[in-house]
C-alpha cells in the first residue's frame, strides 16, 4: 500500500515540474488552452473523432470516455496510473475484526447495514478507492481518495439507474473547491460518466449535470480502529487481498436512457 501512495506522489511533483504545453485539437489544428501550468496531461490521451472529443481510459484505443461539450477543463486534469491499477471492489468480502491488527489510531468508515457493523480502514480504502456495496436494501459506494483526505459513503443510484463505480486513472482539481486540490475522478461502467466527488458533480458523459449525493449519516460515521473495538467488538472489517472480478454482463445506458429530474 505504501509504495502506491510513494509512487503516485512522485509522478504529481514530476508533472508539476515539467514544461508547460497547451493540448491540441487535432481536428481544428488549434490549442485547447496555452496555459496550462498547474498539471497537464499528455497531449496523445486527447483523441478527436469528428465532432466527438475522447480521454483515452486504458491500454488500448477502444477504451474511451467521451467528454465532449462536457465540464472538463482539460488543464485542470491529470493523469494518473491507469483505470485498473486501483481496482475496485464489486462483491466485498468480510472477516471478524478480531482477526485484523490495525493501531487503535487507524481511521475507518463504519457502515451500518442493519444489525450488522461493516468496517473500512482507510489502509484498505487506499489499495481499491471505491468499493462498491448494497447496505439495508440501497446501492451505495465508499470511496477514498489519498490525495484530497476525503472519505465518505455515496448512494450509486441516480435518475433511476443504479451504476457501478470505479476510479478512471485521473485525477482533476479546481481551486474554487477544496483550496485546489487533486482528487479522485471517478467513472460508472453503466454510462462511462465521469463524476468528481470533489464538487459532487458528474462532469461528462450521460449522468453529467448529476449531483453526486451522500448516504444518510444514519447509515455511516467516521470512527478509529480502538474506538469499534470497544463499541462494535462483533463487527465486521473489509479483507485484504480480495480476488476481484471485473463485471462484465452490466446494462449499458446512453443519453437516451437516462431521465433525470
Amino acid at each position: 500500500m505504501a509504495y502506491r501512495i510513494i509512487i503516485v506522489f512522485i509522478y504529481l511533483a514530476i508533472l508539476s515540474c515539467s514544461e508547460p504545453f497547451g493540448i491540441i485539437d487535432k481536428n481544428h489544428n488549434a490549442t485547447i488552452d496555452e496555459e496550462c501550468i498547474a498539471y497537464k496531461i499528455d497531449s496523445s490521451l486527447i483523441v478527436q473523432d469528428g465532432n466527438i472529443q475522447y480521454l483515452i481510459a486504458g491500454p488500448t484505443n477502444h477504451e474511451k470516455f467521451n467528454i465532449s461539450d462536457s465540464d472538463i477543463d482539460l488543464c485542470k486534469l491529470n493523469q494518473g496510473l491507469g483505470r485498473e491499477y486501483f481496482p475496485a471492489l464489486y462483491e466485498p468480502q468480510y472477516d471478524p475484526i478480531e482477526k485484523f491488527s490495525y493501531d487503535d489510531g487507524m481511521e475507518c468508515i463504519v457502515v451500518n447495514d442493519g444489525k450488522i457493523k461493516k468496517i473500512f480502514p482507510y489502509s484498505v480504502l487506499s489499495q481499491h478507492e471505491t468499493i462498491n456495496e448494497t447496505v439495508n436494501g440501497e446501492a451505495v459506494m465508499v470511496v477514498y481518495c489519498e490525495l484530497a483526505k476525503l472519505a465518505a459513503v455515496y448512494k450509486r443510484t441516480y435518475c433511476d439507474k443504479t451504476l457501478t463505480f470505479a476510479p478512471s486513472g485521473y485525477t482533476y482539481f479546481d481551486n474554487d473547491y477544496w483550496n485546489g486540490v487533486q482528487g479522485i475522478l471517478m467513472w460508472d461502467r453503466e454510462s462511462e460518466s465521469l463524476w468528481w466527488p470533489l464538487n459532487d458533480k458528474c462532469l461528462s458523459g450521460s449522468m453529467q449535470g448529476t449531483t453526486i449525493a451522500k448516504a444518510s449519516f444514519q447509515v455511516w460515521e467516521y470512527m478509529t480502529w480502538g474506538e469499534i473495538k470497544k463499541q462494535y467488538p462483533h463487527s465486521i472489517s473489509v479483507s485484504h487481498e480480495q480476488e476481484i472480478e471485473i463485471p462484465t454482463n452490466l446494462p449499458s445506458y446512453s443519453l437516451e436512457d437516462i431521465s433525470c429530474p
